[in-house]
This record gives C-alpha cells, sequence and structure tokens, in this order.
C-alpha cells in the first residue's frame, strides 16, 4: 500500500541548486533524519537492516564535492545520503540510472559500490545519459573513481537501452527529463508540456527485468507530481509494486518503490 513520510523540520530547507553542499543544518541532525527513514523501509519490508555507515558515507560526499565537476544539482544533501545509504544497504548487482546529467546523481547510487564510500562489490553501474556534453563531463567525473568497466557512462536513450539490457536490474534510479517536453500520456490532445513523463516509459520496459524485491528510486516525486501521474500509479497499484512511499524530506521528493 502506498504511503508518504513527510520529514520532521522540513521548513526553509531548500538546496541551493547551485551550491548544493552548503549545509542547512548539521551533519548528525542530517544523519538522524536518513535513519528514521531507512527505519521507516525497514518497518515495510523494502530493506532489511538500517545498518550503514555515515562516516564511510561522509568519506564519500567529501570526496564528491572536492573532486567532481557539478554545474548544479536539485539532489539535497538529505536525498543523497538516503540514496547512497539504500544502495548501501540493498546492494544491488544491477543498477541502472537514467538521467544522470553531470553524473553526480549516478555517483549517489554508485558510490557505495566503487570510490571511497565502497561497501561491495556489484558487477554492473551503468549511468544513462543522452544529452552529449552532459554525458562527457559525467564520464570524466566518474573515471575519478578508477573503477574497471563494470562503472561506466553510457551516452544513449535510456529506453532502448534499458529494453536489450539483458541482466535482471535490481535497483534503477529515475532521474530522465525529455529534451524539449513532451505530451502528457493521460491525454493525448493535451497541449501542456511534459518534461518527467519518460519515467513511466523507461520504467515499462523495466518491468519484466525487476524481480521481486527490487527498488525502484525516482527523483522529483513531489514538485513534478503532475507529470509523473502515470509513473506514480503503476508503481503504487499493488498489482505490480508490493510498495511505494514518496518521502518529502525536502521541495523535490524521492518516491521509493519495491516490487
Amino acid at each position: 500500500m502506498a504511503a508518504i513520510y513527510i520529514t520532521p523540520m522540513l521548513d526553509n530547507y531548500r538546496v541551493d541548486r547551485k551550491n548544493p553542499f552548503d549545509p542547512l543544518e548539521l551533519f548528525e541532525a542530517e544523519s538522524e533524519q536518513v535513519s528514521l527513514m531507512l527505519k521507516y523501509l525497514v518497518d515495510r519490508g523494502f530493506l532489511k537492516t538500517t545498518d550503514y555507515d555515515p562516516k564511510l558515507f561522509r568519506k564519500f560526499r567529501q570526496f564528491i564535492a572536492g573532486n567532481f565537476d557539478i554545474p548544479w544539482t536539485s539532489v539535497s544533501m538529505r536525498c543523497q545520503h538516503l540514496i547512497y545509504a539504500i544502495n548501501a544497504i540493498h546492494r544491488p548487482e544491477n543498477m541502472i540510472a537514467a538521467g544522470i546529467f553531470c553524473g553526480a546523481t549516478f555517483a549517489n547510487n554508485a558510490g557505495a559500490a566503487v570510490g571511497p564510500g565502497a561497501v561491495y562489490r556489484a558487477k554492473n553501474l551503468v549511468g544513462i545519459e543522452i544529452h552529449e556534453p552532459s554525458a562527457s563531463l559525467a564520464a570524466t567525473n566518474i573515471a575519478k573513481f578508477k573503477a574497471d568497466s563494470h562503472c561506466r557512462i553510457e551516452c544513449t536513450d535510456a529506453i532502448r537501452y534499458c529494453d536489450t539490457f539483458e541482466q535482471p536490474i535490481d535497483l534503477l534510479y529515475l532521474d530522465a527529463v525529455v529534451m524539449n517536453g513532451k505530451s502528457t500520456n493521460l491525454d493525448g490532445n493535451s497541449a501542456h508540456r511534459q518534461t518527467k513523463s519518460l519515467y513511466y516509459e523507461i520504467l515499462q520496459v523495466c518491468l519484466p527485468k525487476l524481480k521481486p524485491g527490487s527498488l525502484v528510486l525516482s527523483h522529483n516525486s513531489v514538485d513534478y507530481a503532475e507529470e509523473l501521474t502515470d509513473f506514480h500509479n503503476t508503481v503504487r497499484d499493488t498489482s505490480i509494486f508490493k510498495n511505494s512511499i514518496n518521502f518529502v524530506m525536502d521541495t523535490q521528493g524521492l518516491e521509493v518503490s519495491i516490487r
């Protein structure tokens, strides 16, 4: 059954897109909020434990802040922390992140398996970005992890890539945007331009590869909720997904869904 989780102390928590690592709260307070969200996930069967290493995560964050070229990001530090922790606990063998821009969102997921925050070894860590200059920047950033070919950036269409991906997908992260917008899936005659409805189309080709227990993390579940109607209807349908939770920890939000 779908649920919504609203983080305490939400007022005035708004990320500066060009200075995303400017602290909005003490790290200890941030860690406490993440621990509460992880407990919520454990209590509802998404994860088996809340155990991860916040100190190791902090090393990962410091590496990203000091070494990555990030023109901007709307992913808050709370959200980055939760994404890393989920990956560190779930430990997906095959992780795909679609719509990664400069590579920072990919790193938030992959950082539990490569680099200074690594706690396990994955089989495939794939970041997809269709915009060539962004994909090039992402590849340059991710190369700083000094990982081998199992951790890679693909400059391609996410739907096409996921459709041909031959392995089961243990964790799918969605942050893709349609270049120049598109018409809503709900109303083909609508003139309203959609930029995040691509989530739904990527999810459709991934569904057969998402085995029971696989996770889907989707950013912008709050501020792009209208455009994600089809997607949310799917992940919140208990005949398709076991459960889904919309975490309102900032102005963007993160939906976490379990197959």
